[in-house]
């Protein structure tokens, strides 16, 4: 599938929409009126995505929802709270002029030590039959560290599971697994990293429906969030690798979904997400 991805702001919560078939994009090219200069402006339109793309595109099937007459949880992301964003940006024309906005200086940016904090991990029921309440198995480093109550989930309904843990000294990776599996347990279970940079979603609701409908040979699953986080983890892994010259150790900062806002109207290019508001720095806060 072919996805150009709108990074809204650079915070530790980042915040994305898709898709973006009709996202305007900026083009260069030699400049006629002025040999050796250049010209930016719109790309020309990218022709519209086929039937078969919003599933994953060539990873994808054409079939239809096959767990009507059976429950699916589904791991879709796991938020940490309380919500701190990690830097900001104040502009000034096209380029920043400061990393961060003076009146945000003293700001808190992570975790100190020892806090506690709330990893609270959300489940959605993909499938179409009710699925019943159980508990999630938390591990941190492949330690068992605690167990919380899953309610049970209408079908199409979410509901969250509430951890909470010290934060550690140094990063660990969590894990939240359902404790029962069902008929697809690749996604009961869900991995980040604790200093993961968090990432928020908005996506429209027809591409939304369309993930869920349609079983991805991507994810094995009928899943947008399983989408994202598919592609999260092999952005992880990939990154780790050096690249010479930029990052000769390779980049050390790993992402997570933190947030999927599915809404009904379309995504226009440049536009504001929903639920977010903007301050002097342009940065994005919650609600």
């Amino acid at each position: 599938m072919t996805t150009r991805v709108r990074i809204a702001v650079l915070a530790s919560t980042v915040a994305v929409s898709t898709p973006f078939h009709a996202f305007a994009r900026l083009c260069s090219h030699p400049d006629p009126a002025n040999p050796g200069s250049v010209v930016t402006a719109e790309c020309p339109p990218l022709p519209p995505l086929p039937p078969d793309a919003a599933g994953g595109g060539a990873a994808a099937t054409v079939t239809t929802n096959q767990l009507a007459d059976t429950f699916e949880r589904d791991v879709t992301y796991m938020e940490r709270l309380p919500k701190l964003f990690n830097y900001c940006i104040a502009w000034a024309g096209w380029g920043p002029t400061t990393f961060c906005a003076p009146e945000q200086a003293a700001e808190q940016r992570w975790p100190t030590v020892g806090q506690t904090v709330t990893w609270r991990v959300h489940v959605v029921n993909k499938g179409g039959q009710p699925a019943p309440a159980t508990t999630v198995t938390w591990l941190a480093d492949n330690a068992f560290v605690g167990s919380t109550v899953l309610p049970a989930i209408a079908p199409g309904g979410e509901v969250t599971s509430d951890f909470q843990r010290a934060w550690p000294a140094v990063p660990q990776t969590l894990v939240a697994e359902v404790a029962q599996s069902d008929v697809l347990p690749a996604n009961n279970r869900l991995s980040v990293r604790t200093d993961a940079l968090a990432l928020w979603m908005w996506v429209e609701r027809e591409l939304y429906d369309q993930f869920n409908s349609r079983q991805s040979l991507f994810t094995g699953t009928y899943s947008y969030e399983d989408w994202v986080n598919r592609t999260l983890e092999w952005m992880n892994t990939r990154t780790l690798a050096p690249y010479p010259i930029v990052a000769p150790q390779g980049v050390r900062d790993q992402m997570r979904l933190d947030r999927v806002t599915v809404i009904a109207e379309p995504l226009t290019p440049w536009r504001a997400a929903p639920g977010r508001r903007r301050t002097s720095a342009s940065r994005t806060e919650p609600g």
